[in-house]
């Protein structure tokens, strides 16, 4: 589903697996300078199809360090990579969030609507074509020993043993 108003993000702690997810979906992320960021999913074995889009956000390297590590990032290294907009001090993410949302707000909606739809369908593939690639990738994934495994481990707070499987 497209969502053609601008969409901002305020992260202000962790923002890890699905909080990501979040995150990589609003088009612009404004991030306290205490945040922590990360992309934990292949720690646990688990899916998470929706990468497929972060290679256009912050180029295939970043992308790949970020999913096959499983590291946590600051926020000043997601601003380098170019998944944050701004890092600001963490009493002045949500005010930072709202000064951006207002300066965008004066501009006029339909040409802002209209841009933002533009810059989203050129790239290479839609979210959902991409969502789609991922799924059919990792399906296989899902009825694996590890995916359970992994499952099993995240909800035990233990380190999953791994069986190739």
């Amino acid at each position: 589903m497209h969502v053609w108003k601008p969409v901002i993000a305020a992260i202000n702690g962790a923002a890890a697996a699905g909080g990501w997810l979040l995150a990589q979906r609003c088009d612009i992320r404004i991030a306290s300078d205490q945040a922590k960021l990360g992309i934990t999913e292949t720690k646990w074995n688990l899916p998470a199809s929706w990468v497929t889009d972060l290679s256009r956000i912050i180029g295939l390297g970043h992308a790949l360090e970020l999913v096959l590590t499983s590291d946590f990032i600051s926020a000043q290294r997601a601003y380098e990579i170019g998944f944050v907009n701004q890092v600001v001090p963490h009493d002045q993410v949500k005010d930072a969030a709202r000064e951006l949302a207002e300066r965008i707000n004066r501009n006029g909606p339909l040409s802002c609507r209209a841009h933002k739809e533009i810059l989203y369908r050129g790239t290479e593939l839609t979210r959902e074509q991409g969502e789609t690639l991922g799924n059919t990738i990792l399906h296989p994934m899902m009825n694996s020993e590890d995916f359970i495994e992994g499952s099993t481990a995240f909800a035990r707070g233990a380190t999953p043993q791994w069986k190739g499987r």
